[in-house]
């Protein structure tokens, strides 16, 4: 694959005339959606005259264009998320953006593996680096792992608020004042940087009241243990609580009393509060579901065709499967809604998705079936996915929009890890 190539065989063209399948980028909506996230911690600064910081994360797109938007060039934040070593090396070498984010957080517990340390010590030298523990064992090895210069290495404290994905229950006192501990005793290899949850089960919400109160517990839990460390006196220094996950975030806006109270109870002196977010960006039919994010703002798509119909079972056949849609699912049916091209062209700019929408029912690797729906062959459709961040990273680059689907620019996301 040439980008270069690409780039000017694509640009200019409408989504109309492009192959599939193919990746696309409503540019407008991306950015529209990182300007509404700014607006609404803005707002909620206002309202409770509390600063807020905010960390979006770059794992749904992997691009610097996006994160250039998403730090909107840096004036809104200089720290980001990456979900993989890859991400944090494709930022730092990259001049657009290099000079604009100056801390970055790695968001899985370190691989215990020489080469990989390699790497990360790279990235510590070029940046300040920031890594989750939620076990005593990584202290340990990042402890016999030194970085050079008697630098220290810059640590959240992961903790589990009902995810059960990675991080420390946290109410598991026991548990949580051994790791203080040790991270006390290992005082010149470890500074604490803060408390940090993410709430993935909002994803499961259905409204927004539910997501409220994930948000609610989510920030109640993560007090509650940095209030407990306070109280063991391990370490007398401001840190950082951070909570976030794109629902939760989202529903800020929603201005929900006992968050609102929750989040005025914070002591300012002690705790400084972060944000942050990665999907907001893009959203997808599971933000969708959740009713904090709307169907017309999702900003990108799967590009596919009709490539064969039963008339005797009255299905379609589209070039679209599970590489390049996923087998992720969500409370809309199927694996994808599916809109005819024309159609999706057509939709006002706040659209809803019927009920009776077509959809992806059936896939293999590179086969969509489309059920009671006979197509005509040739036929190009659009895709709304269920999880942007799956779907995206199956793709070799991402195909740039304005408003009307003309394509303007080709990004190219950070592959591997």
């Amino acid at each position: 694959m040439n980008i270069n190539d690409i780039r000017r065989d694509y640009i200019g063209k409408s989504i109309t005339d492009l192959p599939s399948p193919n990746f696309i980028i409503n540019k407008s909506k991306f950015a529209g959606n990182c300007a509404s996230m700014r607006s609404n911690i803005k707002a909620l600064e206002e309202k409770t005259n509390i600063r807020l910081k905010f960390r979006p994360h770059m794992k749904t797109h992997k691009t610097i264009e996006g994160l250039l938007l998403q730090l909107d060039n840096g004036k809104s934040s200089k720290s980001v998320l990456v979900s993989t070593l890859a991400e944090a090396e494709y930022i730092l070498s990259d001049s657009r953006i290099n000079t604009v984010v100056n801390e970055i957080c790695y968001t899985l517990p370190v691989t215990q593996n020489a080469m990989f340390m390699n790497r990360l010590k790279k990235v510590a030298d070029q940046v300040k680096l920031v890594l989750f523990i939620d076990n005593i064992e990584q202290l340990q090895y990042l402890k016999n792992n030194a970085l050079l210069n008697s630098q220290k290495w810059n640590v959240f404290l992961k903790i589990d608020v009902g995810t059960q994905r990675a991080g420390i229950q946290h109410d598991n006192e026991d548990y949580l004042k051994e790791v203080f501990q040790k991270l006390a005793l290992f005082s010149k290899s470890f500074d604490l940087y803060g408390i940090y949850a993410h709430a993935g089960h909002s994803y499961d919400c259905k409204d927004r009241e539910a997501v409220s109160n994930v948000l609610i517990e989510e920030l109640k839990s993560v007090i509650e243990v940095a209030e407990f460390q306070s109280k063991q006196n391990f370490f007398d220094k401001k840190l950082v609580l951070s909570i976030g996950g794109t629902p939760t975030i989202k529903a800020i806006e929603d201005g929900h009393i006992d968050f609102l109270k929750l989040l005025l109870s914070v002591d300012k002196e002690k705790f400084e509060l972060e944000l942050h977010c990665g999907n907001y960006c893009m959203l997808d039919l599971q933000q969708a579901s959740t009713k904090v994010s709307k169907e017309s703002d999702i900003a990108g798509y799967v590009l596919s065709s009709v490539v064969s119909n039963y008339p005797l079972r009255n299905e379609s056949l589209c070039n679209a499967g599970v590489l390049a849609l996923t087998r992720e699912t969500s409370s809309y049916k199927g694996h994808g809604i599916v809109f005819e091209i024309e159609e999706f062209l057509n939709l006002k700019d706040s659209f809803e998705i019927l009920p009776n929408q077509c959809c992806i029912n059936r896939i293999s690797q590179e086969h969509g079936i489309i059920k009671d729906k006979l197509l005509k062959i040739g036929q190009g459709l659009v895709i709304i996915p269920q999880h942007a961040c799956i779907v995206a990273a199956r793709y070799p680059f991402y195909v740039i929009t304005d408003e009307n689907y003309k394509v303007t620019d080709i990004w190219v996301p950070c592959k591997g890890w």
